[in-house]
């Protein structure tokens, strides 16, 4: 785990990279591809789910907004 500051400074660094490019970012804390445009979501090595991150969230069902939900309510 990063303590906040050091997220915070990472989470810029990463959006100052990516300006105007592609970029795959591999994330545990959902937060951290709030940002993102695509989303694709792995289990047990295998490819559960794949889309636009703000389609995924509204698509009831979706893999992704249990993630969520689930990250939220820990």
């Amino acid at each position: 785990r990063l303590d906040p500051l050091t997220e915070r400074l990472l989470d810029r660094a990463i959006g100052r990279l990516l300006v105007g490019r592609t970029g795959l970012i591999i994330a545990h804390r959902l937060a951290t591809v709030a940002r993102v445009d695509k989303v694709m979501v792995l289990a047990d090595g295998r490819l559960v789910e794949f889309g636009e991150r703000e389609a995924l969230l509204a698509e009831k069902g979706s893999y992704y907004a249990g993630l969520l939900t689930a990250e939220i309510q820990s």
